[in-house]
């Protein structure tokens, strides 16, 4: 048999024939051709690992993946969250919940996307937030404002500060250094010391305010820009950010989820002038 299905909806499917992969998909898995090519549109199929979004010919050996059961998000009105736009740029407020880019199995539900429909303008990802995490992203509107940002992240031009709400009393203030494992999966692996593929991850706490007995805010510097670091590092120091099941409770993987944990002030110069902006309200 030349296709399986496995728990997580993903059909695995190497063609035997030339032809329409719709028809030749269908015909082994009694897919309907009209729900193969909506996937498809949605952008959960993939040929030979490349995204395809319409009907195209395969050869024999030709390896296809069917997400059949695709993450979905919320579309938000986002109107209300440019928090500063210029010619060359908009600073969103990012919701929880929302990715800034497609995923794997989703091309149009995200931050990028709704934006480029909801304004009617063409934008350029810089950098990102994790699905869960909200707070100031940067969209470039064209590609050499794209270009000229990442290069100031790159420099470590760009000052990036977050706010997290964590158990009482919270970590220590100051500097924190760990080593993250190198691996494209998470949970990320931190230690205390290098070991053989690892990165560097450095924060800074700048403050903490304890709000109640059960919960304190941080307010973090990030000074490098790993996936998940500050959620990493905050869970090694036996302070993981509040609501984060994927670090507290590592049998719990809600999807959906939506932490404590936001960033709050982006600084960085821009053409012969200081962009700053803070977010008004804190987490509470």
């Amino acid at each position: 048999m030349p296709w399986k299905k496995t728990e997580t909806g993903i059909v695995h499917f190497v063609s035997t024939t030339a032809g329409l992969w719709t028809e030749i998909v269908s015909q082994e898995t009694q897919i309907e051709i009209s729900q193969l090519l909506s996937w498809a549109r949605f952008g959960c199929v993939y040929l030979n690992d490349s995204r395809i979004l319409d009907e195209c010919e395969v050869q024999p050996d030709d390896y296809l993946r069917i997400h059949t059961d695709p993450r979905r998000f919320p579309r938000i009105h986002l109107n209300d969250r440019v928090a500063f736009e210029n010619e060359d740029l908009l600073i969103v407020n990012k919701p929880a919940g929302l990715p800034c880019h497609p995923t794997v199995d989703n091309l149009h539900e995200n931050l990028w996307k709704d934006l480029e429909s909801q304004f009617s303008l063409t934008l350029y990802p810089t950098h990102r937030l994790d699905v869960p995490t909200s707070g100031l992203v940067v969209l470039a509107k064209t590609s050499a404002a794209q270009l000229d940002f990442q290069n100031l992240l790159r420099d470590k031009k760009v000052q990036k500060i977050y706010q997290a709400l964590v158990t009482t009393p919270g970590p220590e203030l100051g500097l924190h250094e760990h080593y993250m494992q190198k691996s494209r999966y998470a949970p990320k692996t931190i230690w205390e010391q290098p070991r053989p593929q690892t990165q560097v991850c450095q924060l800074r706490i700048l403050k903490k305010e304890i709000l109640s007995s059960e919960k304190t805010r941080l307010e973090i510097e990030l000074i490098t820009g790993r996936t998940h670091q500050i959620r990493a590092q905050l869970a090694f120091l036996g302070y993981p950010v509040l609501d984060d099941h994927l670090y507290a409770d590592f049998e719990s993987r809600i999807q959906d989820e939506k932490i404590q944990l936001r960033c709050v002030y982006l600084k960085f110069p821009w053409h012969q002038q200081e962009l700053e902006y803070r977010l008004p309200e804190p987490l509470s």
